[in-house]
């Protein structure tokens, strides 16, 4: 878990290098699918009704040592457009394009295998501000999406091309709101 945190906190560093002299909401939380699926989000806006979001999830790390080590890890990330609307006081609708790409790696009893994708999904939700500085929201996002397989440097001669809208893919959003200086 530590890792996660790190690669988050290198990815919030990396995200906020900008010029200029006014002052930048910024927004950071946890999006959660189920216990099981956590991501790491990072917004950033000028105006206060279109940010930048970046999403990172690192999932099923593992390793394993005994006669062989086995190891397997997969990443996905994406950055895209959020665009909010008000609906009534604190209750907003957004909504944006957000591509991403994908990676796995497994070792296994010395062979080497996994994944290599991309996407295009389009966020679509609510979100409900409890004050100045949280809110939670609730969205899903489509997508279109390939991918192609490999096994020891070898790729599949299979691009495995996928769409879909998927109301099991429901996420919970908890972020904290602040504001801070760009960077000159």
């Amino acid at each position: 878990m530590n890792n996660k945190f790190s690669f988050i906190f290198l990815m919030f560093c990396f995200f906020n290098f900008q010029a200029s002299a006014q002052d930048m909401s910024r927004e950071l939380g946890l999006r959660f699918n189920n216990i099981q699926d956590i991501d790491f989000i990072y917004k950033k806006s000028e105006d206060g009704m279109k940010y930048k979001r970046y999403r990172v999830a690192a999932s099923n790390v593992s390793l394993q040592i005994s006669e062989g080590t086995d190891f397997g890890f997969e990443i996905n990330l994406a950055a895209g457009v959020e665009k909010r609307k008000n609906i009534v006081d604190k209750l907003k609708f957004i909504h944006g394009w957000e591509p991403g790409f994908n990676f796995s790696l497994v070792n296994s009893d010395g062979s080497t295998g996994g994944n290599i994708g991309v996407f295009l999904g389009y966020v679509l939700g609510f979100q409900y501000d409890f004050s100045d500085k949280f809110y939670v929201s609730l969205e899903t996002i489509p997508t279109l999406s390939a991918s192609t397989f490999y096994e020891d440097e070898i790729f599949a001669d299979v691009i495995d091309v996928n769409a879909g809208f998927n109301s099991n893919a429901v996420a919970v959003t908890m972020a904290y709101k602040f504001s801070s200086p760009k960077r000159k």
